[in-house]
């Protein structure tokens, strides 16, 4: 070989065509052509198209999976948060919020609704509790303003009935 020549010409669509030439020791040059690279923002396109399609293929399951765990979480949430101390009610939670979704969340779903049925009975114990110990308190303080009201000088008797009725209250 005495000479080498290369050249990168263009070609059709936007494509380039890469020119080997090389010239023999005989003198004759022999010539080799084909397709050069692609331009560049073709190959960046193809690898965007190829994200674009695993993304879509991996996101849209990922999507409805997360959906199928969330969905009964927030309905949880949304419950506990509807809840209060005059409305626990423990009848036909069952059917209204039958747990759905993954094993470990139907657990959780159940798991605070059967808390539900002891937490409303030890509060309607609490009301039943506080009820007895007002009445527990208000029977001495009733028999101390039966004994103020005998009190024959008016001012510290209307103050000792203030008082009392303040503390029965």
């Amino acid at each position: 070989m005495r000479d080498i020549r290369a050249a990168m010409l263009p070609g059709l669509r936007g494509n380039r065509n890469l020119v080997i030439s090389v010239q023999l020791d005989s003198g004759q040059w022999l010539t080799a052509r084909t397709r050069g690279p692609a331009p560049i923002g073709e190959a960046i396109a193809a690898l965007l198209l190829q994200t674009m399609v695993i993304l879509a293929a991996l996101l849209l399951p990922l999507l409805l999976l997360v959906r199928s765990v969330t969905r009964p979480l927030a309905a949880l949430t949304r419950e506990a948060e509807g809840w209060a101390a005059d409305s626990w009610s423990t009848v036909g939670y069952e059917t209204v919020n039958a747990p759905s979704g993954p094993r470990d969340v139907r657990h959780l779903v159940t798991a605070v609704h059967d808390m539900k049925a002891p937490i409303a009975q030890m509060l309607r114990e609490k009301d039943v509790m506080l009820g007895a110990i007002g009445h527990d308190l208000r029977t001495p303080l009733t028999a101390l303003r039966i004994q103020v009201e005998l009190v024959s000088d008016d001012d510290p008797r209307s103050g000792m009935i203030d008082e009392i009725d303040l503390e029965m209250t």
